[in-house]
């Protein structure tokens, strides 16, 4: 490893010198002494944490809203926009070990994406094609972003699960993760659940609506029950000990099948 005298300028401070702009750091816009504290935002905080953990020889560039690497002539070079690792994730069976990465997208938003750790050497196209799918802005090459997901240093960790429904964890916990990847628990717990490929849950309508329209017209009619129950096995399949159910609608045409298929999404 490379060893710098303290008493020497160093190749970083040296490098800044060829921004076009001074380097803002987030710490200038905190409020003066007379200022009443403000709660910091979301994008606030994924900033703050995202400075203090890049890997030596990268630079974020507050006003032009870039991070820069340190290039081998002494100059920055522009990389992307803001990207953080958040944590090594734990797959079931213990393997993989993909990572969590957060990023900013066009419009300002922190999205979210699960990259497998292999893939950053076998198939480093594929990671990037994910990151800028959902908004990272890459202004260098592909291989300067995936070297710098490389170079980060994380200690957080997290678990993976493949599919909703029942997890359980090492510590004896179990948990249920809906298809929008919201962990529900008994407990509070304290590991982080992430769920692959989780995909919004869309909500419409109101529960007057439900009642008065298909919770009135249930009564009474078993198939409609029946329906209306499926929505609600999914949290009964672990303590069941049940990887799966179904039930078979056989009956004639225009008899009800695809109304009682529509209450059990209702």
């Amino acid at each position: 490893m490379p060893h710098h005298d303290p008493g020497e300028p160093h190749p970083d401070d040296e490098a800044r010198t060829h921004l076009p702009v001074p380097i803002v750091s987030a710490d200038e816009h905190a409020p003066a002494d007379d200022e009443a504290p403000r709660e910091e935002t979301e994008t606030e905080t994924f900033l703050r944490e995202m400075e203090e953990e890049l890997p030596r020889g990268y630079l974020y560039f507050l006003d032009i809203g870039l991070l820069y690497q340190l290039t081998k002539a002494g100059d920055y070079a522009p990389v992307c926009s803001p990207i953080r690792v958040l944590r090594r994730l734990r797959t079931p069976d213990g393997t993989g070990r993909p990572l969590e990465i957060a990023l900013r997208d066009f419009d300002g938003r922190i999205r979210t994406v699960i990259v497998p750790v292999a893939e950053l050497s076998t198939r480093p196209a594929a990671v990037v094609n994910a990151l800028t799918h959902v908004g990272l802005d890459l202004r260098g090459k592909p291989a300067d972003l995936t070297a710098l997901i490389k170079a980060w240093d994380v200690d957080a960790t997290g678990y993976l699960a493949d599919r909703p429904g029942w997890l359980d964890l090492p510590n004896g916990a179990s948990v249920f993760i809906r298809p929008d990847g919201e962990v529900c628990a008994s407990r509070p717990i304290t590991e982080i659940v992430r769920l692959s490929g989780a995909t919004p849950m869309p909500v419409s309508g109101t529960l007057e609506d439900w009642q008065t329209t298909i919770g009135r017209w249930s009564v009474g009619n078993p198939a409609l029950i029946a329906g209306v129950a499926m929505g609600f096995v999914g949290p009964l399949l672990g303590p069941s000990r049940l990887d799966t159910v179904g039930i078979n609608l056989h009956s004639k045409t225009s008899s009800g099948k695809s109304t009682v298929a529509r209450a059990a999404r209702s």
